[in-house]
C-alpha cells in the first residue's frame, strides 16, 4: 500500500505480508533510470520519495517470490 498518490513531498509505504520478511524494492523514474532501491521489512511503514524530483516513477516490489509493479507520480513541492 502506498499513499498519497499523487504525492509532494514524500510518499508512505506499507508492504504487507502474511509473514515477516523481506521485501526489495526498486524505482526508477519514467525514463527507465534508476532512482533508488532499497531492502525493506514488510509490516513496516516507511516514508520514501521525499528528495526524488517532480515526475513520474514506476516501483517494482520484490516480496514473498512475487513481483509487483506500480506507478507513482510525485507533484511540485
Amino acid at each position: 500500500m502506498y499513499n498519497p498518490n499523487p504525492f509532494d513531498s514524500d510518499l508512505t509505504l506499507f508492504i504487507n505480508s502474511d509473514r515477516q520478511s523481506i521485501a526489495e524494492i526498486v524505482v526508477h523514474d519514467i525514463a527507465g533510470q534508476p532512482v533508488t532501491s532499497e531492502v525493506l521489512e514488510t509490516n513496516t511503514t516507511y516514508q520514501i520519495g521525499s528528495n526524488w524530483r517532480q515526475g513520474i516513477y514506476i516501483m517494482h516490489i520484490y516480496v514473498d517470490g512475487k513481483v509487483t509493479h506500480e506507478r507513482v507520480v510525485k507533484g511540485r513541492q
